[in-house]
């Protein structure tokens, strides 16, 4: 029963919430790793990035979507992880297809961002402390949201 609803940018808003969230994601890890820093208790990743490289990654990720060897651009994205979880707590597929549907008959080029763990058949959830298995309906949907280029 939730009603889609579409925000147009121009160009100069397009750019400012361009910058801002390379900003934004620059700033979250330089105080995710003095977090880190300061708790002797933790242990910091061997592989976590510096702010640098997660601003290079995400300009490297802005520069696929604005060139991704498709006809035209995409004009919309799906927080999967929202979609897929909302209601139930479980990852559901069959909720993201119904958006990514839905932004189609729109006339929208849709592009679902989840989490490369749940691009998989089995996960853990950790605020369930279990693991999902999706089942047949969801993962073909997953791999057919995979293979048409469109997560």
């Amino acid at each position: 029963g939730a009603k889609l609803r579409l925000l147009a940018l121009d160009p100069a808003q397009r750019t400012h919430v361009h910058d801002t969230l390379i900003d934004m994601a620059y700033s979250a890890q330089e105080e995710y790793q003095e977090k880190l820093k300061a708790d002797p208790n933790r242990k910091i990743p061997q592989d976590l990035a510096s702010p640098e490289k997660c601003r290079e990654q995400i300009m490297k990720f802005s520069q696929w979507i604005s060139h991704n060897g498709r006809e035209k651009p995409f004009t919309a994205f799906v927080d999967g992880a929202n979609v897929a979880f909302f209601g139930q707590g479980l990852v559901q597929y069959s909720h993201i297809k119904l958006v990514v549907d839905k932004l189609e008959q729109m006339g929208e080029r849709p592009l679902v961002i989840m989490p490369e763990k749940y691009v998989s058949r089995k996960f853990y959830l950790r605020l369930r402390k279990t693991t999902q298995e999706l089942d047949t309906t969801d993962e073909v949907t997953m791999n057919s949201l995979v293979e048409a280029g469109k997560m």
